[in-house]
């Protein structure tokens, strides 16, 4: 947790007037004979006695607190609908352009990534899109509330699941599977654009505080990291033949 609070701090701390000293992150620290909550300190600036001052803060506080800043944000610093809108299809469309440009014996063939093929991966965003982001959109659209499947609580419990999806799809025909995650697309599109933007703006408690816009536009997200795989498998295919 330290990290992903440290990330926080550094961009979020300069505009509360303080800074994070990266050298002085310390992890249950003994004070007072006392093994205390992991620390953090916080360099802020004394008016008074005109230098900064090293304040200990309990990593589990100053998460809490974050999360409450980023909360109170959201309504002002967000995408709009519109926004999410083309920033959406122009993630489906770049991807559909990366496989179009395949054959259909590139897309099946194993090795990828382990065995996995371009379907494969395929298919694995296919469950997730439907799980999480679909189920989400239908929940706001209902007025109740997600549930999580606690298919990713873990590490070992999310490398579980994508084993079985795998092994679920991985004897489906190219045309099911590329079907299924077309027709995936258009409907988290036709929801987004049902959705109102106040809904779309709205501070969830079973997405840890996020709208369902801040959380689709967070970088880096799941479609990038499969399109890396892809790339990379692509660029070694066409190096090989060189």
């Amino acid at each position: 947790m330290g990290e992903q609070v440290l990330s926080l701090l550094t961009g979020t701390f300069s505009g509360m007037g303080g800074y994070v000293d990266r050298d002085k992150i310390i992890f249950s620290r003994r004070i007072n004979g006392l093994t205390q909550e992991s620390l953090l300190f916080i360099h802020r600036r004394d008016t008074v006695a005109k230098q900064d001052i090293e304040y200990p803060y309990s990593l589990l506080y100053l998460k809490a607190k974050l999360e409450d800043y980023g909360r109170s944000k959201t309504m002002t610093d967000q995408k709009s609908k519109a926004e999410l809108l083309e920033m959406r299809r122009a993630l489906y469309a770049n991807f559909d352009a990366l496989i179009a440009g395949l054959s259909e014996q590139q897309l099946q063939m194993p090795g990828v990534s382990g065995d996995w093929s371009v379907k494969d991966h395929i298919a694995h965003l296919t469950f997730w899109e439907r799980l999480n982001l679909l189920e989400m959109l239908k929940s706001i659209d209902q007025g109740t509330n997600w549930i999580d499947s606690g298919l990713e609580s873990t590490e070992e419990v999310r490398d579980k699941t994508n084993q079985q999806i795998y092994l679920q799809n991985k004897d489906r025909s190219l045309a099911e599977v590329l079907s299924e995650f077309q027709v995936t697309h258009q409907q988290v599109i036709e929801y987004l654009e049902k959705l109102g933007e106040e809904e779309l703006k709205t501070p969830y408690k079973w997405l840890e505080g996020y709208t369902i816009i801040t959380w689709l536009s967070e970088p880096n997200g799941h479609y990038q990291e499969h399109e890396q795989f892809i790339r990379d498998w692509l660029t070694k295919q066409s190096n090989t033949k060189k």
